[in-house]
């Protein structure tokens, strides 16, 4: 089975599972694909009521569902199940009247301003994509927008401002750019914490959304972590930058103010390794170019263990040093 095949079927099985709320007489179940961060295509199923928009649907991504069945790690009937309980459960369904009023509301500036915030990428991952979105440069990395439809404990939500809404706006780029920046750090807060602590909510996290118990979720912890020891032993002055919801949490890269605070002592240097999107790594280490490549692999094993390539940023270095500057290491 191919993952079209796989996203085709779990299509014509939704109807007959969620007839009791979604009647199939007039609800559209569709098959997508959708471009990602770093042009990485995922294929989604939503639901929507036929004759509206889809865009602004649930979307529920098949991609790893796919791999863990394929592998034998889930079966189909656990995968409709997670399926059904997704858009059953969790979301509700858009009406027209508030999929058209949303699609009004992104191109009054007044209205979505308290809600875009700035995310880095990748430049030479998203030429195609730069090419249709506002964008500031910041070291090696574009900083586009995004505004946030939905933010709770649950879900977040959000679309990216393309060059239409940016137009309809009528504002400078430096307008956009300051607002983006005032919201990220006053909604999405980043701080900085253990390695562990790191560790313990991402495989947390992941198992949640997979719905599994937990009592399951424990045990796994506790081997995962077991596995880090060493780590935990050599590297207390390892952090890991984020935000509450470790979404976008790279941002913080774009924050001095955070750094200073990071580097305590002015004998030592920060490296800054932004591995994903949405978390950085970093530490406070005397400067000493032969232990750079050790820490960067240490990064790449705290934020690379489940990272998607939709959320990879990063595979530079940088520093933050005494004199309050911030750098790509050469």
């Amino acid at each position: 089975m191919t993952l079209d095949e796989f996203a085709v079927y779990i299509q014509e099985e939704l109807p007959k599972l969620m007839a009791e709320k979604y009647d199939p007489k007039q609800y559209k179940f569709s098959v997508f694909k959708v471009r990602k961060n770093n042009g990485v295509e995922l294929t989604a199923l939503s639901v929507s009521k036929l004759g509206e928009a889809q865009w602004i649907s649930p979307t529920f991504y098949v991609d790893g569902y796919f791999e863990d069945f394929r592998n034998g790690k889930i079966s189909m009937d656990l995968v409709l199940k997670q399926t059904v309980e997704f858009f059953m459960t969790d979301y509700e369904i858009p009406d027209r009247n508030s999929v058209e009023d949303l699609g009004k509301i992104i191109k009054d500036f007044e209205k979505v301003k308290d809600k875009i915030i700035a995310v880095p990428v990748n430049v030479a991952k998203n030429k195609d994509l730069l090419k249709n979105v506002p964008h500031v440069m910041y070291l090696d990395f574009a900083v586009v927008y995004r505004i946030a439809l939905s933010n709770n404990d649950d879900v977040f939500m959000s679309t990216l401002v393309s060059n239409e809404e940016f137009s309809s706006w009528d504002i400078p780029l430096h307008e956009l750019h300051f607002t983006a920046l005032k919201n990220s750090g006053k909604e999405f807060v980043c701080n900085s914490i253990s390695i562990r602590e790191y560790l313990v909510e991402s495989v947390k996290a992941g198992m949640k959304e997979k719905r599994i118990p937990e009592e399951v979720i424990k045990a796994e912890i506790d081997t995962y972590i077991s596995g880090f020891s060493e780590v935990f032993a050599e590297n207390d002055r390892l952090t890991v930058v984020s935000n509450e919801q470790h979404v976008y949490g790279a941002a913080a890269i774009l924050y001095d103010e955070l750094f200073k605070n990071l580097l305590k002592n002015p004998d030592n240097i920060l490296l800054i390794f932004p591995v994903s999107v949405n978390d950085i790594v970093t530490f406070s280490v005397m400067e000493n170019p032969d232990i750079f490549p050790l820490l960067k692999d240490i990064a790449y094993i705290v934020c690379g263990q489940e990272l998607s390539s939709s959320e990879f940023l990063s595979d530079n270095a940088y520093v933050y040093d005494k004199e309050n500057v911030l750098r790509k290491l050469q």
